[in-house]
């Protein structure tokens, strides 16, 4: 429950934080916008829940796949959200690949940093390279979505 209590935080914590940077750094208040917080929310609280009671122990050439599948899910239910925000359908790939790039660096990195003794570094390494890879992406879905509006005029 302890677990499922962090994860949910995390999860939250996580969103709450993008969204303020789509609602007051980058001005978007629509309906998509206001989805962003409980539909990644939901989508990480979900991945815990698959991890926890049908991965766990799994094979790899189980888990691995699925670990894709579900990142996937996740990136794609952003990025229609972004597509929607900003009226731009490339946005849905500009951050499929941000979030691929997080999880092929994610996925590389040592195992041991993934131990308990060093669960707290592992989250700051986690969360550093998610936000700045996640930052990029959304800089570059919104300058992208700039020029293609500069040049409507």
């Amino acid at each position: 429950m302890l677990e499922l209590a962090a994860n949910l935080a995390l999860g939250f914590g996580l969103s709450l934080t993008q969204y303020f940077v789509l609602r007051v750094v980058l001005g978007q208040s629509s309906s998509a916008a206001r989805a962003w917080v409980p539909v990644s929310t939901l989508l990480f609280v979900v991945d815990y829940f698959v991890d926890a009671f049908w991965l766990r122990g799994a094979p790899p050439m189980i888990a691995l796949p699925a670990a894709i599948v579900q990142a996937a899910i996740f990136a794609l239910a952003q990025g229609i959200l972004l597509s929607d925000m900003l009226g731009m359908r490339s946005a849905i790939w500009i951050w499929l690949a941000g979030m691929a790039l997080f999880y092929a660096l994610s996925f590389a990195l040592p195992s041991s940093l993934l131990s308990a003794a060093d669960a707290l570094v592992a989250a700051v390494i986690f969360g550093f390279m998610y936000g700045a890879i996640t930052g990029v992406a959304l800089t570059l879905i919104v300058w992208r979505s700039g020029r293609r509006s500069m040049h409507a005029l």
